[in-house]
């Protein structure tokens, strides 16, 4: 897999030859993630060559097809395990997570970069992904905005980006305009310093980049505010019903462009002790399937917790493409 830094260099190259334009407040007994990195340059490969799921892949399809394993609905995909992880491409992730806030009168974090580390950690080890971490105090504004603009410009026509912010977000009570808030945030009302969601959701669109899959999940306060539709369903279809049905499917839409945004929560605060990212560590360390995708991974976060029970809502919306937002999917491709 190809670095940032070296796919950076190789557009950066190209541009200058002409040949390419780039585009402190307390509820309760808890501190919410509301009212109340460093950009430490995590660039190591990861994960080298895709021996483990193409294997796991091939033994899958190849028990299938000689002992029936119970699943005849349909027939197993035609192509081989090494075409089918070709057509998802490489994956990449940039990881957020504050706990303090020392230049406002925020109250700090005690989970957030907990939480994010845990994350990474999954991403990287099951799921094959080179991650950027930025963490605490040097998760500034300049420094996340920097990372995503870096990557989703030097990103190629066949790669995934998964974005991830754990931290304080706060909600503008007259215009309804969220943001998150970096680590070098100065003042709870100093919006300049902040990062406005309407900036981060045309970052996440850039229809016109190269990168085919951009994927925006936010445990904040009012991360509902990141979604325009502010919907809350799931995918078409489970590999829990029909696993061939379900991987031929993913494998149908792989080379279509997408970008989706999940919010742990929608215009309301959520709790410094996650559900949210407890649950959505759980269901990836533990997914036994070798495909899924973000829609169904959704649908287990609100089956596995008790959202349904509580007035924290998260979303998920389909940002690009917009008519027929179900049909866009962000895969992960289980490695380990």
């Amino acid at each position: 897999m190809t670095s940032i830094r070296e796919r950076a260099a190789v557009k950066s190259n190209n541009v200058l030859k002409g040949k390419a334009g780039l585009r402190k407040e307390e509820t309760g007994e808890y501190c919410q993630r509301g009212l109340c990195t460093v950009f430490s340059s995590d660039l190591s490969m990861i994960g080298g060559e895709r021996t483990v799921i193409k294997i796991h892949l091939k033994i899958f399809w190849i028990l299938t097809a000689v002992l029936g394993l119970g699943l005849t609905a349909t027939p197993a995909p035609s192509q081989t395990p090494d075409e089918i992880i070709n057509k998802f491409g490489d994956y990449y992730a940039i990881v957020i997570g504050i706990n303090n806030y020392e230049k406002s009168n925020l109250r700090d974090l005690n989970y957030a970069e907990h939480d994010a580390r845990e994350i990474s950690h999954i991403l990287t080890e099951y799921y094959g992904f080179e991650v950027i971490s930025l963490y605490g105090s040097e998760a500034t504004r300049r420094s996340i905005l920097k990372t995503i603009r870096t990557h989703i410009t030097a990103l190629g026509e066949n790669d995934n980006l998964l974005i991830f912010f754990g931290g304080h977000g706060l909600l503008d009570p007259d215009t309804d305009e969220g943001f998150w808030i970096p680590a070098d945030a100065t003042d709870e009302y100093d919006q300049e310093g902040w990062i406005s969601f309407s900036r981060l959701r045309k970052l996440v669109e850039a229809t016109n980049a190269d990168v085919k899959r951009v994927a925006l999940i936010t445990d904040s306060c009012y991360g509902g505010a990141l979604t325009e539709r502010s919907v809350m369903y799931g995918g078409l279809l489970s590999p829990e019903d029909d696993i061939h049905a379900y991987q031929k499917w993913l494998i149908k839409k792989a080379g279509d462009k997408s970008r989706l945004i999940i919010a742990s929560g929608g215009f309301e605060q959520v709790p410094d002790q996650s559900e949210f990212s407890f649950v959505l560590r759980d269901i990836l360390e533990n997914n036994e399937f070798d495909m899924i995708d973000l829609y169904y991974l959704f649908n287990k976060i609100l089956k596995d917790s008790n959202y349904y029970d509580q007035e924290q809502t998260p979303l998920i919306e389909t940002v690009y493409p917009p008519k027929n937002g179900k049909a866009a999917q962000f895969v992960l491709l289980r490695r380990k």
